[in-house]
């Protein structure tokens, strides 16, 4: 089991990380990888019952085939990551299986995503747009034919009641919207 490898190294930064490890200006301590940061108090607002509005562009240039939904995103590991199960009412049956969390390491957020239609682990990392309110991500995920497609995710929130997440994907040098996922909270 891969994380049975990270225990050791976790009990390790804990033990060993002390005052003493402050930044040059003395200000305050690094922060350790098992630590709940600031940056992790965002995704409580998260937390909740939404409805979905599903818009999945199934060929370039065409309509959206529109669906209607459900998530449910739940606080996981002490607040340090937020699992959304998103499940969509169409004429196949739709679930699919995020996390988003905040890495105190590399100083980035990240997003992972698996579903019944696509077995490999999307992973993609980015940066919270504070100004903006939101989120941008980044990263690859596999076609069926094994071809590698770079990957784009923006998680926007309206307000507290309110958010849109619009996944791009990049196929033979364009990139286009593949699905839009507007919620409302319940």
């Amino acid at each position: 089991m891969r994380n049975t490898y990270y225990a050791p190294l976790v009990l390790f930064l804990a033990a060993f990380t002390t005052p003493a490890m402050c930044s040059e200006s003395g200000t305050s301590p690094p922060l350790t990888a098992h630590a709940v940061s600031e940056e992790h108090g965002h995704l409580a607002a998260l937390a909740g019952t939404w409805n979905v509005k599903q818009s999945l562009w199934l060929k370039h240039g065409e309509a959206p085939q529109v669906d209607a939904g459900t998530a449910e995103f739940i606080l996981e590991l002490g607040g340090r990551a937020l699992r959304q199960d998103l499940r969509v009412h169409s004429s196949t049956p739709f679930q699919g299986i995020g996390i988003t969390g905040y890495d105190n390491v590399t100083r980035t957020w990240f997003t992972g995503w698996t579903d019944v239609g696509y077995t490999d682990l999307m992973l993609l990392r980015g940066v919270r747009d504070e100004g903006a309110n939101m989120w941008r991500f980044s990263g690859t995920m596999h076609d069926p034919d094994g071809a590698t497609i770079p990957t784009r995710e923006e998680l926007s929130i309206l307000d507290k009641d309110h958010l849109i997440a619009r996944y791009f994907e990049t196929k033979q040098g364009r990139e286009a919207l593949v699905v839009q996922l507007e919620y409302s909270r319940r």
